[in-house]
């Protein structure tokens, strides 16, 4: 019965993400996301990848590349906390974004399950506004999945979250 009230509450680790105003309205890298655990459980060995699924400025273009990362300072997250997850550290591109395309990969295990490794994506794009500063703006998954995969199955021989 334990281990079935487990599982559920396994199923259940919910990481989230939200975006805030950038820093810099110039500087779409300068958006904080925010990571919170929405989920019943807390959640530990948390890992961030951030990942380049296009990028496009003036001297620039780059596709499925950049799979780089952030471990908040605990590595783990409490049920209802909050980390910003600093993007413009591992993404520092200077200048302006004809296009950006970006998928936040999200790894961690709930608590008291170390054997369950779990992962979740989050796709955002950059939106150019009418003041004529980039935006991002959370968009479905899509193909963003498997391009992360494949990518970092290419690099370095296996994909965060699997066992």
């Amino acid at each position: 019965m334990l281990a079935v009230i487990a599982l559920v509450l396994g199923m259940q680790a919910r990481p989230t993400v939200s975006l805030d105003t950038p820093l810099d309205p110039a500087s779409v890298l300068t958006t904080p996301v925010v990571l919170s655990n929405d989920g019943p459980l807390a959640l530990t060995d948390v890992h961030v990848y951030a990942f380049v699924l296009e990028i496009n400025m003036p001297g620039l273009h780059l596709k499925n590349t950049g799979a780089s990362g952030y471990i908040p300072p605990s590595g783990r997250m409490e049920p209802g906390e909050k980390k910003t997850v600093p993007i413009g550290q591992f993404l520092s591109y200077p200048g302006k974004f004809d296009k950006l395309d970006m998928l936040t990969v999200i790894e961690f295990r709930p608590a008291y399950m170390p054997f369950w490794r779990k992962r979740r994506e989050f796709r955002f794009s950059g939106e150019t506004q009418a003041d004529g500063n980039m935006r991002l703006q959370q968009q479905p998954v899509g193909d963003a999945e498997e391009r992360f995969d494949k990518a970092v199955k290419e690099l370095h021989g296996n994909i965060p979250g699997e066992s």
